[in-house]
């Protein structure tokens, strides 16, 4: 019998791979292969020079002007390394002095960036020569009230954004489960927000059973866009990548077009047509595999394609564990998921951001079986949240086919946690 061998895309030591007989692999997922452009700093500048609903930057400041520049983290492949100096040339054309200029990571609610990692992502010439600093959302000190958002939650935000009389921001567009898509106002909410207002922006949709991957009508992609409207995103820089990782498409401007038209390109390249639906579908998490935080993305890819009452094996290295910053995850996928909804609901849970999350890959735990292969998670957590736990693939794959009583054909997902699938 043949054997087909699929290789999942994470790096180095944590290098794997499942193998098929021929007969039993359905199809092979992955995002469209697209051609990268022969010049990444010639896409780069022509996106500068044509922004979507906003004039150039160097002609949106003056040399008076405070900027703060605002850079997602390193859970995210965006190229901010090599889009920065065309920013920074340009508000330097401007006369906007190095002093003015503030560059800030928004990690949201994850763990800090260490030095290196701040300096591989931004470049080092750029750390060494701007003030650069990691948002911390727990910290209230650092915070400034915006309000109370459309949807009832008060918002708070880093004070620097406040400070600032023009925010840049980079992102990089790919399919996201709650949102739709990354990208965009993203970067401002929940990117420098405060904990308090994250928890509430993921607790609005913790009964919302919909898996929102890759779609365009995600409540919460209307409600960071509304927010970013009124606390002053005023100009984005948008990349789309290619399923290597290098740079495919820029788009910059005015936050909902550069969104827009993003999203039409990531949708070249991350949407992926697929015939039927598979009792079994083998799912990477690549490239959100730091921590189980990121790798569940891999189940909300696997999904769309996966038969009711289906099987998703999650293949996911986790080198970090279940969450640095969301370690109480294990306890509320541990929940059945109407008693973890009314907890969120009622304010009864520690972390309400990891609660939030965790309702919602609980809402598919509920409609499908759950394998987890992942050499950074112990049995005994895997198990306590619900899913089956295996060491190696080919016994959770044996599993999986046994426990299907016939012989399903399998579908494999290679880059989950980038990817949306949908049936045709």
């Amino acid at each position: 019998m043949t054997t087909h061998s699929v290789s999942f895309p994470y790096d180095g030591d944590t290098s794997m791979s499942v193998g098929l007989e021929q007969d039993c692999l359905g199809t092979v997922v992955s995002p469209q292969d697209v051609p990268a452009p022969s010049n990444e700093d010639a896409v780069i500048a022509a996106a500068l020079d044509s922004p979507l609903g906003a004039p150039r930057l160097e002609e949106s400041v003056t040399p008076n002007d405070r900027v703060l520049i605002l850079s997602d983290d390193n859970t995210r492949p965006t190229p901010t390394d090599r889009i920065l100096p065309h920013v920074l040339r340009r508000l330097a054309q401007a006369g906007v002095p190095d002093t003015n200029i503030q560059i800030m990571i928004a990690s949201g609610t994850h763990r800090p960036m260490t030095a290196p990692e701040i300096a591989r992502k931004l470049g080092g010439a750029v750390v060494q020569r701007f003030d650069v600093t990691c948002h911390d959302c727990y910290d209230t000190a650092s915070l400034v009230q915006y309000g109370i958002s459309a949807d009832g939650v008060e918002v708070w935000l880093n004070r620097a954004v406040a400070q600032a009389d023009f925010v840049i921001g980079i992102g990089n567009v790919v399919p996201h489960p709650h949102a739709g898509w990354a990208g965009g106002a993203k970067i401002l909410y929940p990117g420098v927000a405060g904990a308090a207002t994250v928890a509430a922006f993921h607790r609005v949709g913790a009964a919302d059973p919909v898996n929102y991957m890759g779609r365009d009508d995600a409540p919460a992609r209307r409600a960071l866009e509304s927010l970013a409207d009124t606390a002053g995103l005023h100009f984005v820089i948008n990349t789309v990548l290619t399923r290597d990782h290098r740079l495919y498409r820029v788009h910059a401007g005015h936050h909902r077009l550069a969104q827009q038209a993003a999203q039409r390109e990531a949708r070249d390249v991350y949407g992926i047509p697929v015939r039927g639906t598979y009792d079994i579908v083998v799912a990477s998490s690549y490239p959100a595999y730091l921590e189980f935080w990121q790798a569940a993305k891999g189940f909300f890819a696997a999904e769309p394609i996966t038969a009711p009452g289906g099987t998703i094996i999650l293949v996911t290295p986790c080198p970090e564990g279940i969450g640095v910053t969301h370690p109480l995850q294990v306890q509320y996928l541990s929940m059945p998921l109407a008693d973890l909804v009314r907890h969120i609901s009622s304010g009864e849970v520690e972390d309400p951001i990891g609660a939030a999350v965790c309702a919602k890959v609980a809402h598919i735990k509920s409609r499908m079986r759950g394998i987890i292969v992942s050499p950074g998670l112990s049995q005994a957590d895997v198990r306590a949240m619900g899913f089956d736990y295996y060491v190696g693939l080919p016994a959770a794959l044996d599993a999986a086919l046994a426990q299907h009583g016939r012989r399903p054909r399998v579908a494999v997902v290679t880059h989950g946690g980038e990817s949306f699938t949908y049936s045709v």
